[in-house]
């Protein structure tokens, strides 16, 4: 779950976002479902609660990530994009060299506001920033990996320690499959 302090951050572009687009209602198309979706559907409650209709956001899923970047490209081609859309990281690139974006540091700058240097981890932040290191895109439920382990079953396999590398990991898990675990990996990344 995001932070109070991200989610802020969210909601003051998003403001910004209602701002440029007052004369109509602008929409924000989304991809998560389940309890990440409802925590954006309350959000983007929050924001329109005290708004007039024309300066809300109308909030609407769209799908999968990739369907959300299907209908985000076609809409863009058919030049009836939605105001703001969130798009999967690793899609980020290719909405940035298609042209079909403003970096979010420029709309930013449109309003006289910036994020403070330590708004984002640095790695977070060069992730979605251009090849100048402006801020391209809105880092927005960024997922980050995470490693759990079974030191017990570490330790019966012999090892003191959970892996810090992609060869300790690999040596780790060929450790524990030699002493019977039959499945030494178990992996999710569907958000």
């Amino acid at each position: 779950m995001p932070s109070i302090r991200k989610m802020f951050s969210v909601l003051a572009l998003l403001s910004l976002a209602a701002n440029a687009f007052a004369a109509a209602p602008a929409e924000f198309w989304y991809s998560h479902s389940g309890a990440a979706g409802s925590a954006i559907a309350d959000l983007c409650r929050s924001f329109n609660a005290p708004r007039e209709e024309g300066d809300r956001l109308h909030c609407v899923r769209q799908g999968s990530y990739e369907q959300t970047l299907q209908k985000t490209v076609a809409a863009y081609r058919a030049g009836i994009g939605p105001a703001l859309v969130e798009i999967y990281d690793v899609a980020t690139p290719d909405m940035l060299l298609g042209g079909a974006t403003r970096p979010v540091e420029a709309i930013m700058a449109d309003h006289h506001r910036a994020y403070p240097d330590d708004t984002f981890l640095p790695a977070l932040r060069r992730y979605y920033a251009d090849d100048h290191g402006t801020l391209a895109a809105q880092p927005f439920a960024a997922s980050t990996a995470v490693l759990y382990t079974h030191r017990k079953a570490l330790a019966a396999a012999g090892i003191s320690e959970p892996p810090a590398t992609w060869e300790a990991f690999a040596d780790a898990l060929r450790a524990l499959k030699k002493n019977g675990q039959q499945c030494p990996l178990v992996s999710a990344f569907a958000p």
